[in-house]
This record gives structure tokens, sequence and C-alpha cells, in this order.
């Protein structure tokens, strides 16, 4: 979490629930059920379909691409959010196990433009504070973006093997 001068790196082992962006929007749903355990993959698509259905055009302010300004100006921007009632918002996704961005970028076979979409995109649909995001082109080609402070990436890559 961006601070001024240093960020705060914050673990939450209670995490129960995942930061879905798309078009630029927010959204939040519980993996995991009353009993800890991870809800099945129908309820989860449940879940992401009820989320791909919203018609909604794309945010023509997109929260997530401050994430990717300089940090000690996030820092400021991040409390200006706070202060003018969004800190509930910030809250859910700092506490998020994780990020899921359903891009509409179509990537097909050219490496260069899906290596350009896992980095950052154009920023809209990302949130860079996230340990780690999942991202999903709308042609189903995937990958991982994840912020390195916390941990290497060989340990990344093996979470996800």
């Amino acid at each position: 979490i961006p601070e001024i001068e240093k960020d705060r790196l914050v673990h939450n082992p209670e995490a129960k629930h995942v930061v879905v962006i798309r078009r630029g929007h927010f959204y939040s749903f519980d993996l995991l059920n009353d009993q800890d355990n991870i809800k099945s993959p129908k309820e989860i698509a449940s879940c992401i379909n009820a989320i791909m259905h919203d018609k909604r055009e794309a945010n023509v302010h997109p929260v997530g691409i401050l994430t990717a300004t300089e940090r000690d100006q996030w820092a400021k921007n991040r409390k200006h959010l706070e202060e003018i009632g969004n800190a509930e918002v910030l809250r859910k996704i700092d506490t998020a196990a994780f990020v899921l961005a359903l891009d509409e970028d179509e990537v097909r076979e050219d490496f260069n433009k899906f290596c350009r979409t896992l980095l950052h995109a154009d920023g809209a649909n990302r949130w860079f504070d996230k340990s780690f995001s999942l991202v999903i082109c709308k042609d189903g080609y995937s990958g991982i973006n994840f912020e390195h402070s916390w941990g290497d990436g060989v340990a990344v890559l093996r979470f996800f093997k």
C-alpha cells in the first residue's frame, strides 16, 4: 500500500474474496465458502458470468491506472480517495486474495502484444498494488502480473504450477 517515501506490505490471512476488474469497473465475490473451502467451479463461473454480462461501458475515469503512477503521488491521491468516501472500496481491494483482470484485448498469437498486455496494457484494468493479478484476455489467453517487492518470481511460478 503506498505511503510517502515507503510502501507498506500488507498480509491478510483472512482473505476470502477476489476483486475483479473489467472495463475499469471493480467487482468482488467470495472464493471461499463459510468452511473456508474453495467454492465449486460452477459457483465461481456464475459470479464471473454475471460480471461478464454487465453492460456498462468502459469507465472513463479508471482508478486502477493511478496505481501505476509515481509512488509518493499515488500515496497522496489514494489518501484523497479515502477522504472523499472511498476508504471501504480501497479496503476491499487491499484485503482481497488477488485481482482478476478480465481484459477486452485479443492478443491471439502476437507474443509481443501478449507480453505488453500482461505487463500493463493501458493500465485501466490493473491494480498494481496487489501481490499478483491474474489476467484473462477476451480470446482466452491468460497469464499473471505480479509485484516483486514481497518475494521472488520463482516462488510465484511454483505456486501457479
